[in-house]
């Protein structure tokens, strides 16, 4: 059983046991002052069971390992003392008291609960941070997985892969403003009548690879009135043979060879226009 004594002079705080204090009769030296006093007289019990196991009591060699009791502590002391004065002398040493500031270890117990409770947030505040930093990072990568892969080709495999998980795809840039056709050309076919040949040559100027665009022809009269208009498909004036996926390289041309049927109106100019805008008719 531990007790708590005060020191009448200074009013400094001692962890006891009754074994300490018995063997001089209750009486104590203070180590703070040196004040001789009965600490049977100046005796409290310890608040809480948090404080006693903070303020650890000092063992003294003489102290008895011996249980006590339920009894009173008053009837408890007064035992320990006449059993352990029983033919000695009273002059025997006394037992000097090391301070233990009960209040100031309590200002420490609560103190280190508030640091520890001060960087459990602190840790758990920087990995919500952290999570909340992936998850726009994850969202930045997914919106602009298109761009991302044109400026470092570099990641676009792996940029696939996720996509193979996520169910997504990585569509080729579509920039028309960075296409041109030239070499254009208009002929008759020598054999079928009605039926003309379209020759052009695109070219991708971007530095990445772009889709293949839809091809606009409009077929006009002498006027320049368009009789005819259409709009055709990579795989409609590109061989079979095309991989479509890949797009057109980086800097690379594509030679166009279209036949086209008149339906005999009688044609005189056309005009040849790119575009990736799928609503036209085909």
């Amino acid at each position: 059983m531990s007790l708590i004594t005060s020191c009448p002079n200074c009013e400094t705080n001692f962890i006891v046991t009754p074994e300490q204090i018995a063997p001089q009769m209750g009486k104590v030296r203070c180590g703070n002052c040196q004040h001789v006093f009965n600490a049977v007289d100046h005796l409290a019990d310890i608040p809480d069971e948090t404080t006693a196991e903070i303020l650890k009591p000092f063992k003294s060699p003489e102290a008895s390992n011996e249980i006590l009791s339920e009894e009173p502590i008053e009837a408890q002391l007064d035992a320990l003392i006449e059993s352990t004065h029983e033919g000695e002398n009273s002059n025997s040493l006394l037992l000097d008291m090391q301070p233990t500031p009960f209040s100031d270890a309590s200002i420490d117990l609560e103190e280190s609960i508030f640091d520890a409770k001060v960087k459990r947030s602190n840790w758990l505040l920087l990995v919500i941070i952290a999570l909340l930093g992936l998850l726009a990072i994850a969202q930045s990568v997914y919106f602009l997985r298109q761009n991302i892969a044109i400026q470092w080709p570099q990641l676009k495999p792996h940029l696939l892969k996720i996509c193979e998980t996520l169910q997504c795809k990585i569509d080729l840039p579509k920039n028309a403003d960075l296409l041109t056709i030239d070499d254009s050309d208009l002929k008759e076919d020598a054999v079928y009548k009605g039926l003309i040949h379209l020759t052009s040559t695109i070219i991708n100027n971007a530095h990445y690879a772009q889709a293949y665009p839809q091809l606009e022809l409009t077929l006009t009269d002498a006027n320049d009135i368009p009789i005819l208009r259409r709009a055709f498909k990579p795989n409609e004036y590109l061989p079979a043979t095309t991989n479509f996926d890949a797009g057109i390289p980086a800097g690379e041309e594509v030679r166009v060879n279209l036949p086209v049927t008149a339906s005999g109106e009688s044609v005189t100019g056309y005009r040849v226009f790119l575009t990736y805008d799928e609503s036209k008719d085909h």
